[in-house]
C-alpha cells in the first residue's frame, strides 16, 4: 500500500497496534552500575545515579575516598584510613596511642624503665624507639651496667671479703683501676676452718695485708691478660703468677671461676681459694713493731742508723709531723752507692747534705697506703721538694716507683708506731733540692665565740683544731666557747746554692755555687750574683782577675817591666820588656838587644838575635798573630756561649760573660714575664717562658678573666657574717690582700691622678695606701711599673731581684709624693668586700635572726 506504521519510542507492537514498552529498569538494572540506581524517567527510558558515597556517570560509579581530599580530621601523629563509601577512619601511628583524632607518644621507659638496666637512664628518642644509657659512674650497653669494682662485689654476694675491705678501710672507690680476685664465700668458710687462720695472731694488720694480696693497682686485666704466664705484684705487695691449664685460669694455684665485664674502676675475678702470703707471721705480729725493729727485721739498719746518729729521728718524733709515711732504702742500695758518693754524703763537712737526703725521704703528717701513694698530688717531703709516684707499666704490673722511675718500692706497709714505712731499691736524690726547699708554717686564728655545741666552734676545712679556750658564761645560761685553730701554710725557700722566683741553679752550679770561690746571693729573693774572693773574677768566680794566676788565682809578682802569664792556666811567669831580665824582670841590662829583621809589634826580641811573641799571641816573632782559641773547647767560652774577636759572649737566652752562661729567666723580669696579672709564669727554657692562668680564672695567660668566684677570707670570724650566713669572698684570690694592678686601655704610663681614683672607682676599689702595697708585697706581689697610690704617691712593690726593677732593690719602689698631679703611671687599688649568703631561713646577712621554726 506503500506505508509502513512504526511504534514510537518507548512503546512496542507492529504499528497498528502498540503498547507501552517493558521497564528500562527492569533488566540488569536497566544497564547502571550496580553501586548506581535506575530511574525511570520517559517511557522506555532511565537514568542511572550512583549511590550516595559513590561518584560517576552512574553507568560506572566509584567509591568516594574522603582521604584523598585531606586528613578528615585526624591527628598529625594519626593515618586517615578509607574503611567505605565516602567514610574514613583514624588511626595513630606506631608508637602513639589514641582515636586518631588525638594521639600521644607511648612512654616506653614508664613501664620497667623501658627494659633498661637498673643502673641506666631510659630515654625516648623516637616514636616506639628508646635508648638505654648506663648512669653516672657506671658502665655497660645500658642493659647491664656496672659500678665500681666494690659495687660489683655486692651484687655477686661477695659480702665477705666486701666488708673485710670495708673494716680494714681499703677503698676500691676510687679512680683505680684495680684488678681483684675475690675469694668466694665458700673459699673463705674454708680458711676459717682450717689451721691457716688459727694459726694467725689474727690482727688488723694480718688482716688487711691478706685483703690487699688480692688486688692489683693500675691495670684493669682482662682473662685473656691473665691466660699467659706473668707476674703480678698486689697491693700488699705480693707477687702473683698467673697461669693457664685446659680452659682455666690460676692465679697462685687459686682456680679462677667467674670472670666479670669491666666496671667503672676495674674488672672482679672470682677465685677459689683465699691468698695468703707465705710470710705472714714474719711480716707482722700480734705486736706492732717500733722502727728499729723494723729496721732491723727487714734490712734498712743503714738508712735508721742515718737517721739516729743525724738527729732526724728525734725531729720525726715530734707530734706535728706524726703520722708520717717513711721511704726507707734498702741496706744493699746503700751498700752500691760508689765511693764518691759515699764520702761526700758521710764526710762530717757534708751533714747538710746529709739532713737533705734523709728528710726527703719523709713525708709528714700523712700515713699512706700502697692504694693512695699514686694519687697523691705532689706531696712534699720534710725537705721541702715533692716527691711523686706512678705505677708500673706492662712489664712490671703492680710496681710502684718513685720520682719518674728513679726507685722501686721493694716492699710495702711496714707500719710502726706514729706511721707506715715503705722500702725501696736506692737513695732518692733531692733536686739538690730541686732548688726548692719550702718552709711549713703554722698559723693560728680564733673562730667566734659561739655556743659550744655549734658547728661555728669547729675549725673550717683545711685547719685543725690547736686549741679550745675555757668556756665562759655571759649573762646568758649558755656556755660559750672559742675554738682556735691552726692551719698550716707551705712558705717558698730557695736551697743553698739556688736564687729566685724559680730557684735557678747559681752560677758554678747548685753543687759548687760560685765554683766555690765566692758567696752566691741565693734564696728566693736573691738575684744570683757572686760575690768572689780576692783575685778570683768572671760570672761565676771561674776566672782569675786580672794580675792573678793559677787555680787558685795567686796574685802576680812581675815588676813595672813585666806581663805576667796571668790566668786559671798561667803559670805566674814575667815575659819582660827589651832589655829587661831577672825572676821578676827587675833588672834592667847593659844595652838594649837589637834583632835584625825587626821583630813583630807584637813580639820582644831577646839575646841572639831572637823575636819571642808575646803572651796570647803566637807566630815565628816575625809575625805574631793572636791566639786562635776557638779550636780548642769552643774558644774556651762556655758550653752556651759563642766566641767572638776579643772574648766570649752568651748565646740567646742565657747571660753571662761568656765563660759562664746561665739560663735568664724571662719570669723574674719585668711585667710577671708579659704574663698576666692572673697568670703563672713558668720558665720553659732558657729566656722561654709560658703563661698559664691561676686556678679560677680562664685564658691563654697573657689575657686570664674569672671562671668562679673563690672563697678566701672568710675562714676567719666567718667573713664577719652571721652564723648562720654563708660568707662568699668577692674579690679576686689573685689581688694581693686586696690590691691589684691597673692600667689604661691606651697603654702604660697614661693615668693621671684623678683618672687613677676614677678608674679604681669604676672597680668598686679606692687607690691602695702605702700600708697596703706594703702588706701585699709580702704576700708576693712583684710588678715592675709604677702606679699611683693613695695620698697622691707612687710606688710599686719587687719581691724578686731584677736590676731593671730598682736596681734590684726587693720591697716597696718608693718615688714618693708627687706635686704634680698631672703625670702619667698605672695604678695600685685596693678593693676587700665580702657578700654574705643566706643559709636556708630569713634575714639579711651580717646581722641574721635565727627563722621561725
Amino acid at each position: 500500500s506503500g506505508f509502513r506504521c512504526l511504534c514510537a519510542a518507548g512503546f512496542i507492537g507492529n504499528g497498528t497496534s502498540c503498547q507501552v514498552a517493558r521497564d528500562a529498569c527492569a533488566l540488569n538494572n536497566g544497564g547502571c552500575s550496580v553501586n548506581a540506581v535506575c530511574k525511570r524517567t520517559l517511557p522506555g527510558r532511565r537514568d542511572c545515579v550512583c549511590h550516595s558515597g559513590f561518584s560517576g556517570d552512574g553507568l560506572v560509579c566509584v567509591e568516594i575516598n574522603a582521604c584523598l581530599e585531606g586528613s578528615q580530621g585526624c591527628h598529625e601523629n594519626a593515618d586517615c584510613l578509607h574503611v567505605g563509601p565516602n567514610k574514613t577512619s583514624c588511626t595513630c601511628h606506631d608508637g602513639y596511642a589514641g582515636d586518631g583524632h588525638h594521639c600521644q607518644m607511648i612512654n616506653l621507659c614508664l613501664k620497667k624503665n623501658g627494659g633498661c638496666g637498673d643502673n641506666a637512664r631510659c630515654n625516648m628518642s623516637a616514636p616506639g624507639v628508646r635508648t638505654c644509657t648506663c648512669s653516672a659512674n657506671y658502665v655497660g650497653d645500658g642493659f647491664s651496667c656496672r659500678g665500681t669494682v666494690a659495687k660489683e662485689l655486692l651484687k655477686k654476694k661477695l659480702r665477705d671479703f666486701y666488708l673485710g675491705l670495708m673494716m680494714m678501710e681499703i677503698p676500691l672507690k676510687g679512680r683505680g683501676p684495680f684488678t681483684v680476685f675475690a675469694p668466694s664465700s665458700d673459699a673463705f668458710e674454708q680458711i676459717k676452718k682450717g689451721k691457716v687462720f688459727q694459726k694467725l695472731p689474727l690482727s688488723g694488720e694480718h688482716f688487711a695485708t691478706i685483703l690487699r694480696s688480692h688486688i692489683v693497682m693500675c691495670h684493669t686485666l682482662l682473662p685473656v691478660d691473665l691466660s699467659r704466664p706473668r707476674n703480678l705484684t698486689s697491693l700488699s705487695g705480693l707477687v702473683l703468677t698467673t697461669s693457664s691449664s685446659q680452659g682455666h685460669i690460676f692465679i697462685n694455684q687459686a682456680n679462677v671461676t667467674y670472670s666479670d665485664e669491666v666496671s667503672v674502676n676495674g674488672i672482679l675475678h672470682v677465685v677459689d681459694q683465699v691468698l695468703v702470703p707465705p710470710d705472714i707471721n714474719r711480716t707482722s705480729g700480734a705486736c706492732q713493731l717500733n722502727l728499729s725493729d723494723v729496721a732491723e727485721r727487714h734490712g734498712y739498719k743503714t738508712f735508721y742508723k742515718l737517721l739516729e746518729d743525724s738527729g732526724v729521728l728525734d725531729l720525726l718524733k715530734e707530734e706535728v709531723h706524726q703520722p708520717l709515711t717513711l721511704l726507707l732504702p734498702s741496706d744493699q742500695a746503700l751498700d752500691s752507692l760508689l765511693p764518691e758518693q759515699k764520702n761526700f754524703l758521710f764526710h762530717r763537712e757534708n751533714r747538710p747534705q746529709l739532713l737533705e737526703y734523709l728528710k726527703f725521704h719523709v713525708l709528714p703528717a700523712q700515713k699512706v697506703y700502697a692504694e693512695d701513694l699514686v694519687h697523691l698530688a705532689s706531696p712534699r717531703t720534710l725537705q721541702g721538694s715533692p716527691l711523686s709516684f706512678r705505677c708500673g707499666g706492662t712489664d712490671a704490673v703492680g710496681e710502684i716507683f718513685v720520682n719518674d722511675g728513679a726507685c722501686r718500692i721493694v716492699q710495702r706497709h711496714l707500719g710502726f708506731p706514729g706511721g707506715m714505712a715503705f722500702g725501696i731499691d736506692c737513695l732518692l736524690t733531692p733536686p739538690s733540692l730541686g732548688g726548692r726547699c719550702d718552709v711549713q708554717t703554722t698559723f693560728d686564728f680564733s673562730m667566734a665565740c659561739a655556743m659550744c655545741s655549734s658547728s661555728a666552734t669547729r675549725c673550717p676545712q683545711g685547719s685543725r683544731g690547736a686549741e679550745v679556750r675555757p668556756p665562759v658564761r655571759l649573762h646568758r645560761p649558755q656556755l660559750r666557747c672559742r675554738s682556735i685553730c691552726a692551719v698550716s701554710v707551705w712558705q717558698s725557700r730557695c736551697c743553698h746554692g739556688y736564687y729566685g722566683r724559680d730557684c735557678l741553679a747559681c752560677p758554678g752550679g747548685a753543687g759548687s755555687p760560685c765554683s766555690n770561690h765566692g758567696n752566691c746571693d741565693d734564696g728566693h729573693l736573691g738575684n744570683g750574683t757572686c760575690a768572689c774572693d780576692p783575685g778570683f773574677g768572671g760570672v761565676a768566680c771561674e776566672l782569675c782577675s786580672d794580675g792573678f794566676y793559677g787555680a787558685a788565682c795567686e796574685a802576680c809578682d812581675c815588676a813595672e817591666h813585666g806581663s805576667c802569664d796571668s790566668g786559671r792556666g798561667g803559670t805566674g811567669a814575667c815575659f819582660c820588656d827589651a832589655g829587661w831580665g831577672g825572676r821578676r824582670c827587675e833588672s834592667q841590662g847593659d844595652q838594649l838587644p837589637g834583632c835584625s829583621p825587626a821583630c813583630s809589634p807584637n813580639a820582644v826580641c831577646q839575646d841572639n838575635n831572637t823575636c819571642v811573641c808575646r803572651p796570647f799571641y803566637q807566630g815565628d816573632g816575625l809575625t805574631c798573630t793572636g791566639v786562635q782559641s776557638v779550636q780548642v773547647m769552643n774558644g774556651g767560652c762556655a758550653a752556651h756561649g759563642q766566641v767572638l774577636p776579643g772574648g766570649c759572649s752568651c748565646a740567646k737566652g742565657y747571660g753571662g760573660d761568656g765563660y759562664v752562661c746561665t739560663p735568664l729567666d724571662p719570669c723574674a723580669s719585668g711585667d710577671n714575664g708579659g704574663c698576666h696579672q692572673h697568670a703563672t709564669c713558668t720558665m720553659t727554657a732558657p729566656g722561654k717562658r709560658k703563661c698559664s692562668c691561676k686556678q679560677n680564672f680562664i685564658g691563654d695567660g697573657l689575657v686570664c678573666e674569672p671562671r668562679q668566684l673563690p672563697v678566701s677570707r672568710c675562714l676567719q670570724d666567718n667573713g664577719g657574717c652571721h652564723l648562720d650566713a654563708q660568707c662568699s669572698d668577692l674579690h679576686s684570690e689573685d689581688a694581693q690582700l686586696g690590691v691589684f694592678h691597673l692600667r689604661s686601655d691606651r697603654g702604660q704610663y697614661q693615668l693621671n691622678y684623678t683618672a687613677a681614683q676614677q678608674l679604681c672607682a669604676a672597680q668598686g676599689a679606692s687607690l691602695a695606701t702605702y700600708s697596703q702595697l706594703s702588706y701585699a708585697q709580702q704576700g708576693g706581689m712583684n710588678m715592675c711599673a709604677a702606679g699611683w697610690l693613695d695620698q697622691a704617691r707612687v710606688a710599686y712593690p719587687t719581691t724578686y731581684s731584677n736590676p731593671l726593677c730598682g736596681f734590684g732593690h726587693v720591697g716597696i719602689v718608693d718615688y714618693g709624693p708627687r706635686r704634680n698631679l698631672s703625670e702619667t703611671w698605672d695604678a695600685f687599688c685596693y678593693r676587700m668586700k665580702a657578700n654574705p649568703e643566706l643559709l636556708p631561713g630569713v634575714g639579711g646577712g651580717p646581722a641574721l635572726r635565727e627563722a621561725p621554726e
